[in-house]
């Protein structure tokens, strides 16, 4: 304490007015306590920075420093324990000061900061302590250190940090409660320049902590920043964290609001139906590119049948494609009719007709378990009664061989129909070395079977088979 003019004190042992007295002697000492100069040593100001050195001690006993900084004896002894408990005033850092020492910067706008560990960081005491790394790297930022996952904050995703800050505190549980919130957003993490707060990136937690060890990696979205890269190698910084509250209950349902006005019709969408002057003959396989009117509803994979609206003679088949006035069909179904025309009315219709039947034709050629080896030429004829679409060949033959068929259709009126009426294009009905082959691919063949047509069946070739059976399946339409 400041030594007191003995001029300005009241003697109390003659006074006449003993309690006036000693009320003017106390606010006195209260005056010289409020000017906050330091403990005096010896009649002159102490010069020591931080508590004193030498001297005995008793508990609660009072000591102002150089720089004014108020400690409290807790422990008596020579020269005693002490602990501050007030801020130094000063307008620089103090060299070597004791650790740690706690000052309020007057030329920094009254900024507390703190000084421990040999490192002066501020002495916010909502914030911990870092030191900024420049790495960007999912690694370790070691003991005290911090860093993002990109050079540049407003990029950055991820936050590296140690469980243990600058000043040696231990973190990791106070972390770990950082992704605690049951909100999307789980707080808000606020990082700056420990010595210039004008410098600063905020972050939002948005995901949950990974804990790695002695260090944390934590889920982050770039909120904002005072650029984007505030902060060099090795800058000590401020770390703020706020928790966002759990998100809330769900509300009580809000009364039904009044029914609104009926609004205007839409217009109406698009339908089927359509018609088409092309020319085309009607097929069972071919594919056809109607020209037909547009905005149409016609999707692929509908299925269509297209009529001559003066003969009722008519076709079935998928749509393949629909663009503009174009509806592209591939044809499977017919009435057998091959007549051309000009008058097509088109709509939509069923799966399958009613009238279409599954069938099958089957040749059979030598003895099943003979001697004789079969032979090539023309081995069958046939006529067709019902018109129909080939769908599938099976060729069987024993023993084990090979063996090529072909199948020759033409009109009635030019019985019997030869090679040069071949429906099989180059993929004939083949076996080679072995008993059997299917193909419902038929790629090249004339599918199609018109009431009163004739078939002939030839082998092209044949080796070691004494038996063979050709199955053709259609149907008919």
């Amino acid at each position: 304490m400041a030594t007191i003019t003995p001029s300005r004190l009241k003697s109390v042992l003659t006074s006449s007015a003993f309690k006036a007295d000693v009320e003017s002697n106390f606010q006195v000492l209260a005056i010289e306590i409020a000017k906050r100069k330091p403990t005096y040593v010896g009649g002159v100001t102490t010069t020591i920075v931080g508590p004193p050195t030498t001297g005995t001690a008793v508990v609660d006993q009072y000591w102002r420093d150089a720089n004014l900084a108020g400690y409290r004896c807790t422990v008596a002894g020579t020269p005693g324990t002490w602990r501050q408990t007030e801020p130094a005033i000063v307008t620089s850092d103090p060299v070597s000061p004791p650790d740690p020492y706690w000052i309020i910067r007057a030329d920094l706008g009254y900024t507390a900061k703190f000084f421990t560990s040999s490192a002066w960081s501020s002495a916010d005491p909502n914030a911990w302590n870092y030191q900024f790394s420049t790495s960007t790297a999912a690694t370790d930022p070691t003991a005290g250190k911090l860093k993002v996952d990109n050079a540049s904050v407003a990029s950055a995703t991820a936050i590296y940090l140690s469980e243990t800050d600058a000043r040696g505190l231990a973190l990791a549980a106070e972390i770990a409660s950082w992704d605690d919130s049951t909100s999307a957003v789980r707080g808000k993490l606020i990082i700056r320049n420990g010595d210039d707060p004008s410098k600063f990136a905020v972050f939002a937690i948005t995901g949950a902590n990974t804990d790695n060890g002695s260090w944390v990696t934590l889920a982050v979205t770039y909120l904002t920043a005072s650029s984007t890269t505030p902060f060099a190698s090795g800058e000590t910084l401020d770390v703020i964290f706020s928790r966002t509250g759990d998100k809330g209950d769900t509300g009580a349902t809000g009364a039904a609001g009044s029914t609104g006005a009926t609004g205007s019709a839409g217009a109406a969408g698009a339908g089927y139906g359509g018609t088409s002057t092309t020319s085309f003959a009607i097929s069972a396989s071919a594919s056809y590119a109607f020209t037909t009117q547009t905005g149409l509803a016609y999707q692929v994979g509908d299925r269509v049948r297209i009529t001559s609206s003066a003969t009722g003679k008519w076709m079935v088949g998928l749509v393949t494609g629909y663009s503009g006035s174009t509806l592209t069909v591939q044809m499977d179904q017919s009435d057998g009719n091959t007549s051309t025309h000009t008058d097509w009315n088109i709509g939509l219709t069923g799966e399958t007709p009613a009238n279409t039947t599954k069938r099958s034709i089957t040749f059979t050629i030598g003895s099943l378990g003979g001697s004789n080896v079969l032979t090539t030429g023309e081995k069958a004829r046939l006529l067709c009664t019902v018109p129909g679409t080939i769908t599938k060949v099976t060729t069987l033959c024993d023993p084990s061989g090979s063996i090529v068929f072909d199948i020759w259709k033409d009109t009635y009126a030019n019985y019997p129909a030869t090679v040069a009426d071949s429906i099989c294009a180059s993929a004939k009905p083949t076996v080679s070395s072995g008993v059997k082959s299917q193909d419902s691919t038929l790629t090249g063949w004339t599918k199609t079977i018109n009431a009163g047509d004739q078939m002939g069946i030839n082998i092209d070739s044949v080796s070691g088979c004494t038996w063979a059976q050709l199955i053709i399946e259609f149907t008919t339409t």
